[in-house]
């Protein structure tokens, strides 16, 4: 009966005898021996042909440029994967440059103050960065021997002037023009005109001399202290009037054409969120940064309230004049490759066209399009639709051996030869197919009977499965440390399933709290007998570990085996994919997960969610930052991080740092860099 059941075919019919097994498989090899041979000489005679006649001149015209491959979408596709249209609009296109910009001082308002002598700082009247002063207000009391000696001449000067009032002309004369000169000097030391006249008045010298503020503001700098000797000349004092700022931004270099002296602008600034200020720019640099390749230019902005803060980041947004004529479509529409920029027109047979398109000035939302299309044409918006739907754009290419939109390059010449030279061979196939119907006929025939016999002969297993016979043992220790796991639970298992028969590997994981360990037995085992076989030796075990631990078994599916499968369907229509896809993978994922014997649950197709993070290179720029601190940054605050074990009222437990973003906030908190004085940016 074994012999019979072996034999037996999966159709209820006989085997073949091997004598009339070899007659079929060598009357199949002769059939298609000679279908191969037919086909061979067929085409190599129509090569011949064509090769005749291609060493004569070509007098006929060029051939017509070839289509381009257009790709089918149906709504529902398109509904599920979010694709939209738009048309092409013609119009004015009006262009917004922006600039990341700071906010500094007005040079123009900007004092320093320093003595005209030498002397020791008595006293300080102003003495913290950022006070205000007013013009005028003192500064500081200064004692200079210089400044002394020249009182006292001013008091001899005036006292000779008044003994030879009497005297010659000569005499008054000579006596003025000394008491004129003390005078001089006492003011152009910045001694007031009102200490002076006490001076001559009373005849008594002043100690010190107040230094005063010839501009009211804000202390920028204090370079003194109380006791300092000060030389003339010393920046003691820096005040700036903030009443008035600049505000200077930097400008890329293709977008210098659009900015012009006295242009309108409007400054946002990060520290005061709906609050923009308008301005107009006063001075454009002459000279070009060579490493950022950015220009800046200069915007001044009245100041009420001293609300702008020199230091400040602001966003620069400058209404340029764009064509007022324009064919314009949405910058999502735009896929680009690289080297050329694609859209996908929606033809009236709902087919979309890909196109080659020569793009022009952008603004934010639309993009202007100097070729490729005409006004009217729908677009597609998504810009990853060909990628999705396997349409490469490289493949358009014109019979005359160039790619659309381009001219005579090598490149596209060779691939337009191959691709008209395979498309040729093609069609000669499908010329000798119709005209040899017969044989074609008979050659399908032979390869039917091949498959039936292969069929029939070849054994076959639905769902293969390919992974190792392993049996999986869990424990659960509490709280205890890998350590201690690793000591108490996860050795002593391993070391005993060393003893299980057929065992070829065995394998532990110690992990906080939690112990695994993976029997891998020989090619073959059957695996309940196998798993019979480990709970035996389990059973042995029980006394060496820690009373509170009890190892258990793993489901019985193996690795790559599945036993239900599901689908989810939005029958409303509100959903897409990539909706249904969160929903599978933040909500039924976990759910059956918890379900008991559920080892896995894998989720396949549809979009999976992601965050993107859009990089803006200007302010990359102000800061300094590269592009690859910003992706290590990311990388490195989305992952959960291990520390040590803490010992608390002899129990131990595990420090980690739980670190994985969950929300859009989680990004935008990331540390990127830090300016020079320390302050972080996000």
């Amino acid at each position: 009966m074994t012999t019979g059941m072996l034999n037996e075919s999966p159709f209820g019919t006989a085997a073949p005898s091997a004598r009339r097994r070899w007659s079929l498989v060598g009357g199949f090899a002769l059939l298609l021996l000679a279908a191969l041979v037919t086909v061979w000489l067929a085409t190599r005679d129509r090569g011949g042909a064509n090769a005749t006649s291609a060493t004569g001149h070509n007098h006929g015209a060029a051939p017509a440029a070839e289509a381009s491959e257009p790709v089918m979408l149906s709504a529902t596709e398109a509904r599920r994967i979010g694709v939209t249209y738009a048309t092409v609009e013609q119009g004015a296109l009006p262009i917004e440059v922006r600039s990341v910009a700071q906010v500094t001082f007005d040079e123009t308002k900007v004092t320093p103050i320093a003595p005209k002598i030498d002397g020791w700082v008595e006293q300080l009247y102003v003495n913290t960065t950022g006070q205000a002063v007013e013009r005028g207000a003192p500064l500081l009391a200064i004692y200079s021997p210089m400044l002394v000696s020249a009182q006292q001449e001013l008091i001899l000067a005036s006292k000779l002037a008044r003994d030879v009032a009497s005297g010659t002309e000569e005499a008054r004369a000579s006596a003025k023009e000394l008491r004129e000169s003390a005078r001089r000097r006492l003011l152009l030391w910045d001694v007031p005109a009102s200490t002076v006249d006490r001076i001559e008045r009373t005849g008594e010298p002043e100690k010190t001399v107040v230094l005063r503020t010839p501009a009211g503001g804000v202390v920028l700098q204090k370079n003194v202290l109380a006791g300092q000797r000060v030389m003339a000349g010393d920046a003691l004092y820096k005040v700036a009037d903030l009443s008035a700022v600049w505000v200077e931004g930097d400008v890329f270099e293709q977008d210098l054409p659009s900015v012009r002296l006295g242009q309108s602008v409007t400054a946002d600034f990060q520290a005061l969120p709906g609050a923009p200020r308008s301005g107009r720019i006063t001075y454009v640099y002459p000279t070009l940064d060579p490493e950022t390749r950015t220009a800046k230019i200069r915007v001044a902005l009245a100041n009420p309230g001293l609300r702008l803060k020199p230091g400040m980041y602001a966003t620069i947004r400058i209404a340029a004049h764009g064509s007022s004529s324009a064919l314009t479509i949405p910058r999502s529409a735009v896929l680009s490759t690289g080297e050329r920029n694609l859209v996908f027109v929606k033809r009236r047979d709902g087919m979309l066209e890909p196109r080659y398109v020569q793009l022009g000035a952008a603004s934010d939302e639309r993009v202007q399009v100097l070729g490729g299309v005409a006004a009217g044409d729908n677009h597609r918006l998504l810009g990853d639709l060909p990628r999705r739907r396997g349409v490469e754009p490289r493949r358009r290419v014109r019979r005359d051996g160039r790619h659309a939109g381009d001219g005579h390059d090598d490149a596209g010449a060779e691939a337009g030869r191959g691709a008209a030279a395979g498309r040729e061979a093609m069609k000669r196939v499908i010329e000798w197919s119709v005209r040899n119907r017969v044989v074609v006929a008979l050659f399908v025939l032979v390869a039917v009977v091949g498959g039936i016999i292969a069929l029939r002969r070849t054994p076959l297993e639905a769902l293969p499965d390919l992974s190792d016979v392993q049996v999986i043992v869990q424990a659960d220790y509490g709280e205890q440390a890998p350590r201690i796991v690793e000591d108490q639970v996860t050795y002593p298992i391993a070391a005993e399933m060393l003893k299980v028969p057929g065992a070829r590997t065995v394998r532990g994981y110690s992990f906080f709290g939690v112990s695994f360990v993976y029997v891998i037995f020989e090619d073959g085992t059957d695996l309940y007998w196998a798993r019979s076989r480990v709970l035996e030796y389990l059973s042995g075990i029980k006394a060496k570990l820690p009373e509170s631990v009890t190892p258990t078994l793993g489901p019985d599916a193996t690795g790559l085996g599945w036993v239900y499968q599901y689908a989810l369907e939005d029958t409303t229509g509100r959903l897409n994919l990539a909706e249904l896809r969160s929903l599978q993978d933040w909500h039924l994922r976990y759910a059956l997960t918890s379900v008991p014997g559920v080892s896995e649950v894998a989720s396949v197709g549809g979009f999976e969610k992601q965050y993107q993070v859009d990089i803006d290179p200007a302010k990359l720029l102000a800061y300094g930052i590269p592009v690859t601190r910003v992706m290590s940054a990311i990388q490195n605050a989305n992952r959960d991080v291990g520390a040590m074990v803490m010992e608390l009222s002899e129990r131990e437990y595990m420090v980690r740092g739980l670190g994985y973003l969950k929300s859009i906030g989680d990004i935008e908190n990331i540390v990127v860099g830090a300016t020079s004085g320390g302050t972080p940016v996000r």
